[in-house]
């Protein structure tokens, strides 16, 4: 990571503190589409977010668990792009060892944060199928029409 990159994110949360000080949602959001930007030009945000929590007295008793979060939402996005993908390839992407990976995500699939099984014969995570947001959404929406419609034609049957 560039020095200068880092100083700037730095700086970028010590602003964000700022403004959850003094509630300012203008300056929160700007400061959020500034880290956004670092982020993408190198800057390390898990270095950086650590840092400051670790710094903060009210969040650094939960550092751990609001690492732990947001590795599991960085992973779930990493898998949506896959139908599978090696163990060591992932653990190479995030630039960790294939144990940690391993262990890491066990723990995920079993907690039921990632959607996904582990081959570890072959070393493969295989992405389970699992229904979208809109998927989901359609299927509640006909059930909700079947259910009207039936409510409907009963009541219109107790009127004859």
């Amino acid at each position: 990571m560039d020095i200068r990159v880092g100083q700037k994110v730095d700086l970028v949360f010590y602003t964000l503190q700022i403004g959850f000080f003094h509630m300012d949602f203008d300056l929160i959001s700007k400061s959020i589409d500034k880290a956004k930007i670092l982020f993408e030009e190198g800057g390390d945000w898990e270095t950086g977010l650590s840092e400051h929590i670790k710094s903060d007295r009210y969040l650094h008793p939960h550092l751990r668990y609001y690492m732990r979060e947001m590795r599991s939402v960085v992973y779930s996005q990493f898998l949506e792009s896959y139908k599978s993908v090696t163990i060591e390839a992932m653990a190479k992407a995030f630039g960790v060892t294939v144990d940690f990976i391993d262990l890491e995500l066990s723990g995920f699939v079993a907690a039921g944060k990632l959607h996904c099984k582990i081959d570890k014969v072959a070393g493969v995570l295989e992405t389970i199928n699992r229904r979208d947001a809109k998927n989901g959404l359609y299927q509640s929406t006909i059930k909700q029409g079947d259910f009207l419609l039936n409510r409907t034609h009963k009541l219109s049957l107790s009127c004859y």
